[in-house]
C-alpha cells in the first residue's frame, strides 16, 4: 500500500505458496461446511430423497390417526343415532348405552335405568300433550278457539305489486308504501 502524498510504501502484505496454499485450503473447509450444512436444512426437501421420504411417512402416519380418530367417531355417532330411533320408535332400549365420545367431557354417561325412566317420563309427557288440546294438533280455526281474538293489520298502507304466487315461488306480498 502506498500513501498519495508522497507515494512512500505504508504496509506490505507479502504472499508466500504457504500462505496461499493455507488460505485456500480454509476457504474450501468453509464452502464444504457450509454446503453440508445447507445440504442438511434448506435444501435437504430438494436434494435429499431420505428427507423427502421421511416428511411423506410423517404425514401418513397424521393421516392414520386422523383417519382413526373419525372411525371412532363416525362408530359413536351411528350408535347414538340407533339409540335415539329407538327411542322416538317407543322401543325397549338396549342394556348398554353407548359410551360418550371422551374428546367432549360436556355428556355425562346415562345408565340403562336412567334411560328407562327418561323415555317412560317422555311417553307420559307425550300422551298428556296429545290428550290436552287437539285444535292445537290440528290447525283448524274453529269458533271458541284461541286464535278468534287476534285483530289481523296490514303492517303498511300502500299498493301492492306483487301479490303472493307459490307456484312461481313468491313467498311474499310486494306492497309499495
Amino acid at each position: 500500500m502506498r500513501n498519495e502524498d508522497d507515494l512512500g510504501e505504508k504496509s506490505k502484505f507479502r504472499f508466500s505458496h504457504a500462505k496461499l496454499f493455507a488460505l485456500s485450503a480454509l476457504l474450501f473447509l468453509v464452502l464444504v461446511a457450509c454446503s453440508f450444512a445447507l445440504s442438511k436444512t434448506i435444501l435437504a426437501k430438494w436434494l435429499n430423497p431420505a428427507y423427502i421420504a421421511q416428511e411423506n411417512q410423517n404425514t401418513i402416519l397424521k393421516l392414520a390417526v386422523a383417519l382413526e380418530d373419525l372411525e371412532v367417531k363416525n362408530k359413536q355417532q351411528q350408535q347414538f343415532i340407533n339409540l335415539l330411533q329407538s327411542i322416538i320408535a317407543g322401543q325397549e332400549l338396549p342394556e348398554q348405552a353407548p359410551q360418550p365420545v371422551k374428546a367432549h367431557p360436556t355428556p355425562t354417561p346415562v345408565s340403562a335405568q336412567q334411560a328407562k325412566k327418561r323415555a317412560e317420563a317422555d311417553r307420559m309427557l307425550r300422551s298428556d300433550f296429545e290428550s290436552s288440546d287437539s285444535s292445537l294438533l290440528s290447525g283448524d280455526n274453529r269458533p271458541g278457539s284461541e286464535l278468534q281474538d287476534f285483530f289481523l293489520f296490514p303492517p303498511v298502507s300502500g299498493i301492492i305489486t306483487t301479490p303472493f304466487r307459490h307456484k312461481i315461488g313468491h313467498y311474499g306480498v310486494d306492497i309499495v308504501a
